[in-house]
């Protein structure tokens, strides 16, 4: 049951932090100035890795993380365990994404 309230929590936070970035985003793309935790977050959401999948990739993380809170409140509710297996599978591909985008940050986009 605690798992399912720290989900809840992860999920909320997902959602507040991907709106964010997807505000960020949307503010480089139009040339605005924007204030991030550092400088390079501006650069790195003008490079291809910003966008994963020809979009932004905030905009698999909204719904995505919104799913996870929906999910978690529906098991506080007792309904949807048959969902555990979509949502690890969902979880295990958006953690190898994350991995990917992490080595792109400190490995790759570090050296130009």
């Amino acid at each position: 049951m605690i798992l399912l309230w720290v989900l809840l929590a992860l999920g909320l936070a997902g959602v507040v932090l991907s709106l964010y970035m997807t505000a960020i985003f949307i503010r480089v793309q139009r040339g605005e100035m924007v204030k991030c935790i550092d400088e390079v977050c501006p650069v790195v959401m003008k490079t291809a890795y910003a966008r994963a999948f020809g979009f932004p990739n905030s905009y698999l993380a909204v719904p995505f993380y919104f799913l996870l809170v929906l999910f978690a409140l529906l098991r506080l509710a007792g309904y949807a365990s048959w969902l555990f297996v979509p949502v690890a599978v969902a979880s295990v591909l958006a953690a190898v994404m994350s991995v990917y985008l992490a080595y792109a940050l400190l490995a790759k986009l570090r050296q130009t």
